[in-house]
């Protein structure tokens, strides 16, 4: 058999180098971005911009209060559509807020297979993002949603669960909206931190709690799932 020609030799082992290279890079950009975030892209200029500045506004009183950054943002992004809903009332909380309230229409989903639209909803009107912020860390200090701050800060996925479960977002997949949206915004600041954590144990909760109607139904499901409250 005839022997190769050198130069053909060094492209082989080149490639070969490559090929061991590119593996070992992988790996390390596999290590630093957590599972999920692959191939997701950043926002555009307009959200990302609102994003930084809700930051900026929120994040001392958001960690202040012990809660964790991941889910907070990813919840504001899913209640105002990426900051398209124009209002300092980043987290939709309801009722009345430093200056007053105003009316809303907006789709609930409080069966497990339907959704109905509310018109005429009252929701909290706030002077800025921090008071928003404030607004938002005092409505999770509540005797419902209290008992899952057991698990922070340890686990995030399973405090975004309990919210879920306990009347914070109606709709069926929610948690897994709330998720998909921090990978985005981790994505766009470059800071893994901002993904929450979502394991198969995370996944099957979800499902499970997917089946129940929202309120009492799901709520009691959450409650022998998680273990706590």
């Amino acid at each position: 058999m005839r022997r190769p020609p050198p130069w053909l030799i060094g492209l082989g082992i080149t490639a070969a180098g490559l090929l061991v290279a590119g593996l070992a890079w992988s790996d390390e950009v596999s290590a630093m971005l957590p599972a999920g975030m692959w191939g997701k892209k950043p926002l555009n200029d307009k959200q990302t911009t609102w994003l930084r500045g809700l930051i900026a506004d929120a994040l001392g009183t958001i960690t202040s209060a012990g809660l964790p950054a991941n889910v907070a943002f990813a919840q504001a992004a899913i209640e105002t559509g990426w900051g398209s809903a124009g209002r300092n009332n980043p987290w939709g909380q309801r009722g009345k807020g430093d200056a007053g309230s105003q009316q809303y229409t907006t789709t609930e989903c409080f069966s497990a297979g339907s959704c109905e639209v509310l018109h005429d909803q009252t929701f909290a009107k706030y002077s800025t993002q921090t008071a928003a912020a404030q607004g938002y860390t005092r409505f999770l200090a509540g005797k419902s949603y209290r008992p899952g701050k057991a698990f922070l800060p340890a686990d995030p996925g399973r405090w975004l669960l309990w919210l879920w479960a306990m009347g914070y977002g109606t709709a069926n997949h929610y948690a897994g909206a709330v998720v998909d949206a921090s990978r985005k915004i981790a994505v766009t600041l470059g800071d893994a931190s901002y993904a929450i954590e979502w394991t198969d144990a995370h996944k099957a909760i979800a499902d499970q709690l997917s089946e129940e109607n929202a309120g009492s139904a799901r709520r009691a499901k959450a409650r022998e799932l998680l273990g706590v409250g």
